[in-house]
Order: structure tokens, then C-alpha cells, then sequence
């Protein structure tokens, strides 16, 4: 899942999803109105893979803080850095 922090970061969030998709991917941006905690957590409670946050810090590094679930808080990682993760750990439908 993407989940953006704010309305102003939905745009990059969904661009962030197409990229991921275009790798095979399944994504899901979370668009509701929530706190980003609450997202977080849901998205926790869900047992959803991978939840990358983003938010105006992450946004002018072209990053996002990535969340394993069972593992928690992985940090912030460029997108980049994101997409040969998932390859590397063989995340179905990454290629």
C-alpha cells in the first residue's frame, strides 16, 4: 500500500503506485481522509506487505519510509532503492 500523509501528496502517491504496477505489482494507495497513524495501523492490522509512507519530506528526496509488516519501520529509501528491494526479496509480480 502507498499511503500519503495529505491531499497534497496523493499526486506523487499515485504515480508511485502506477510505477510499482508497471513492475507487476499490486498496489494500493489509501486516498481516505484518515491520520497517517491510523492508516499505518490499519494497514498493519490488514497484514498488508509493504506500506509506503509519503509525505513533503519524502516527496523532494523522491523516497518514501517503507514499513514491513511483522518488521515495522525500515526508514526512508528512494524509490529506486524501493523497486530493487522488492526484486531482491523476489516480491511476487516485481520484475
Amino acid at each position: 500500500s502507498v499511503l500519503p500523509i495529505a491531499d497534497a501528496h496523493r499526486t506523487f502517491a499515485q504515480d508511485l503506485a502506477a510505477e510499482l504496477e508497471a513492475m507487476g505489482l499490486r498496489v494500493n494507495v489509501d486516498l481516505r481522509n484518515e491520520k497517517i497513524n491510523r492508516k499505518v495501523a490499519e494497514s498493519e492490522q490488514k497484514k498488508v506487505p509493504f506500506a509506503l509512507v509519503v509525505g513533503s519530506k519524502e516527496i523532494e528526496a523522491d523516497s518514501a519510509a517503507v514499513r514491513i509488516h511483522g518488521e515495522g519501520d525500515k526508514g526512508l529509501m528512494k524509490i529506486s532503492e524501493i523497486k530493487a528491494l522488492f526484486t531482491r526479496l523476489n516480491v511476487p509480480g516485481a520484475s
